[in-house]
């Protein structure tokens, strides 16, 4: 039990078919997932236990994520549940995004799920080498991504075809970064002179006509990196205020690909 909490946490999510077996199989060196054309082939997860350079990794291969619309049987209600719960269980999500069909509503929706959850994440666009390309075809695809996968804009995106290897390796290292950086834990006053440097670029914003006062900031949490801003209006501080301290902790961190979670918290006076 103790050995596999020390192992890096990988969920392969995403729809039916799109290669999640395959790229475990290209990953792992072995077949130790069920691979078929058919949508829905792999029923359970298949948690393999995996070590490369010294780097110890726990590989969770889910059954596809569907839409509820489509669920008709048991089983495949039991797998979307179970998908989820992988999502929960991992410390890194491989969404699996098909490249001959781009972005679709479904991987919009689990994109969201992992999300939700805070996940570190990455997404990998498979069966990249039967898509026709030019020498824009890559950067075309990427804004795609970007502008459809708004819920995972931190997540490192890699071309990959599961069926030549190509990219394939490249994984890894993307795993270990975002992992890595998911548990930086950032001292208390290179928070407070970046604060207040945010704040001087971008002055407080109004809360009924009042500034909103912000104290100061601390880390609360890793994985993901987590930080608490005390104010005095904690409600003053609306969702694009936080979007702008968010990236520009990203920026000053080094937190680009990894989720961050931020909390505005009311200061209490002291008696």
């Amino acid at each position: 039990r103790e050995e596999m909490e020390e192992r890096i946490r990988v969920a392969i999510v995403g729809r039916p078919n799109v290669g999640k077996s395959s790229i475990l199989n290209r990953l792992i060196g072995k077949q130790r997932a069920l691979v078929s054309d058919v949508p829905g082939t792999t029923r359970d997860p298949v948690d393999a236990p995996f070590e490369l350079d010294g780097r110890r990794y726990l590989f969770i291969d889910t059954a596809g994520i569907r839409k509820k619309t489509k669920i008709s049987l048991t089983v495949e209600n039991y797998s979307v549940m179970e998908a989820i719960r992988t999502i929960e269980r991992c410390d890194v999500a491989i969404l699996v995004v098909d490249g001959t069909e781009g972005v679709t509503t479904q991987d919009e929706k689990i994109a969201g799920l992992i999300e939700d959850r805070k996940r570190c994440a990455l997404v990998a666009v498979n069966k990249w080498d039967i898509v026709e390309k030019d020498s824009k075809t890559a950067d075309r695809a990427l804004k795609a991504i970007r502008e459809k996968l708004q819920f995972l804009s931190y997540a490192p995106v890699i071309f990959i075809s599961a069926l030549t290897g190509q990219r394939v390796e490249r994984i890894f290292p993307s795993v270990d970064e975002v992992f890595g950086k998911s548990k930086v834990r950032i001292p208390t006053h290179a928070l407070n002179d970046f604060l207040k440097g945010a704040l001087f670029e971008r002055g407080a914003p109004l809360y009924r006509g009042k500034e909103v006062k912000f104290y100061y900031i601390t880390q609360t949490g890793v994985m993901p990196p987590a930080f608490t801003v005390f104010a005095n209006y904690a409600e003053g501080v609306k969702e694009p205020y936080r979007r702008y301290i968010v990236n520009r902790l990203r920026e000053a961190f080094g937190l680009e690909s990894v989720p961050v979670r931020l909390f505005i918290r009311k200061r209490r006076r002291r008696a």
